[in-house]
Formats: C-alpha cells, structure tokens, sequence
C-alpha cells in the first residue's frame, strides 16, 4: 500500500484542529454564514478549492507509508451528525508515516461528500471520499488539554462507470451500509459494520498537496490536503446508496449545496447532480499549491 506525504516545507503549517470544541449545529443550506457561529471559517486558509495543473509547482517525489495491520476485523460505525456522513475508523489501527510528518498518523475517520467538495481543473465530480489521519498519540494529547492538532485529509474524487464499482464502497455496502434503516441514520445515530474492509489503491496515483482547512465547522486551518488527480470510480448502483443516504441528512435535503448540476463520466454521459454537503469554494489567496507523486517501502 503507498500513499502521500506532508511535504517538508510545509511541516510548520499544520499547527492546530479543534477536536474537542463544541460546535454549533450547521446545515448547508446557508453555508456561507458558517463564520456567524464559527469565526475560523471566515480566514484566509479555508477548503475546498479549484485545482489546477497552472497554478501548481511541481514537487520532488517523497516517501510515504500506509500500514494496515493484520487483526480481526471489529465493528466500525456508521454515523450521522447533522449532515456529515462518517466512518469511524480508528479502532482499525491503519497507520500514515512520512517524510516531513510532523508524528505519526492514525486513520480516524472516513467522510463522504456529494458532489465532490473540491475541483480538478474546474471540474465536480459526484463524489468525493475524504480520509481523516489525527496524529497517534491525539487521545494524550487531549488528557494534556492539547486540544489541536495537525491533521492530514487524503481526498479522492469520483466519477460513474459501472464496469468499475470502488471495491472500498463495495466493501461497506457488503457489510451493511444503505441496508434495511441505513438511510435513515440521523442525529447521532449509528449502524455498526462488523465485516467492512478497507482497501486503498493510491500506488500510481499524483497529489495535489496544499495547507487548508476542515471543510465543516469550525474550519480549523490545520489541514495538509492530499488531494489525488485521478478519478476513481463508482457504479450507479453505488452512487445511488450513497447519494440517499447524504440526502437523508439533516441539514441536506432539497436545500443542500450547491445545487443541482451536471458532470461528465467517463462515457461521455452528463450526470445530473442533486443538491448534497460539499463546501462552496474557497479562495486560495496565494497559498503554494504543490503536485506530485510519493513512493513507498513495502
């Protein structure tokens, strides 16, 4: 397995995630009013962002290594929070280590946003898989009321071809999401899947690495984006889970941004989009946008 990695220059810029903060409840009907209740949402380091080829530097390839280790798999839950639909992934103990990190990081959670939050050259895709890494000592750090941390996100945008089903979603699906009640999850609500099985497949993949923010509430500018170029795929079927579930969430249904819009598959094929939970826009007020590619020793 291989992934990416904080880029050295770019160590001192992940300082600080609110993690323990409570946070007002939000919706994405009005999501440019976030900074009413939460004032970091309204600085100049926020996510998501357009990227584009043109306005990034190229950077030298760097180590990274994901480790997956080799245990019984235990439940993991599936929640809801307003109109965030999460993954808990941290009991799994999937670890991130690289060159320039600032520790060693824990998968914590996994995020799906539909349609895609961010753009790859100008374009929104359907979907986009967010994977949360907090570093491994967070829950020490937090005993010594060190309530922010630096945080890496790998982001991964979707488009639909039914001859390739993500084998990840598949895997969730398998073990229970979008079952009997799952599109109901709400308000804090959780199903527990026993049998999920995480899978990555980041080995050829390019980044575009960059210094943000959390793309919810309180939009803590701690973030070290890798945002991978290569679209991944779902199926209808797939989509269609997905898309009802986030369409089931408070703060989403018919008044969800942006909305409705279409997108081109791989078939040449427009998508229409409904409206969902992906973030407007941000500015990149001249943050260094890099691209690259990250090895790994397995």
């Amino acid at each position: 397995y291989s992934f990416c990695t904080l880029l050295a220059n770019m160590r001192s810029i992940a300082l600080l995630v609110c993690c323990t903060t409570a946070v007002a409840q939000f919706t994405y009907e009005l999501p440019d009013s976030w900074y009413t209740n939460s004032p970091e949402c309204n600085n100049n380091l926020q996510s998501p962002i357009n990227l584009e080829t043109v306005n990034a530097e190229a950077s030298e390839t760097s180590f990274l290594k994901l480790w997956i280790p080799r245990k019984p798999l235990t439940p993991v839950a599936v929640t809801a929070s307003g109109p965030v639909l999460s993954v808990d992934l941290s009991s799994r103990g999937i670890t991130l280590t690289g060159q320039g990190f600032w520790s060693q990081y824990t998968l914590h959670e996994m995020r799906f946003h539909a349609p895609s939050e961010h753009l790859l050259e100008g374009v929104r895709y359907p979907l986009e898989r967010q994977l949360i890494f907090r570093p491994s000592d967070f829950h020490e750090l937090q005993v010594l009321d060190q309530e922010r941390s630096p945080v890496i996100v790998i982001a991964e945008l979707y488009t639909r071809d039914d001859s390739k089903p993500d084998l990840m979603i598949k895997s969730l699906i398998d073990a229970g999401l979008g079952g009997s009640g799952s599109s109901t999850i709400d308000g804090g609500a959780s199903n527990n899947l026993q049998n999920f099985k995480p899978s990555f497949n980041f080995m050829n993949d390019e980044f575009f690495v960059y210094p943000g923010s959390l793309t919810t509430p309180p939009c803590s500018e701690v973030v070290t984006w890798h945002v991978s170029t290569k679209l991944h795929t779902i199926s209808g079927d797939q989509r269609t889970t997905i898309d009802t579930l986030i369409q089931g969430l408070t703060g989403v249904n018919q008044n969800g941004h942006p909305p409705p819009s279409e997108v081109t598959s791989l078939s040449g094929d427009s998508q229409t989009l409904p409206p969902g939970n992906a973030r407007p826009l941000q500015n990149v007020n001249g943050r260094t946008i890099k691209k690259g590619k990250f090895y790994s020793l397995d």
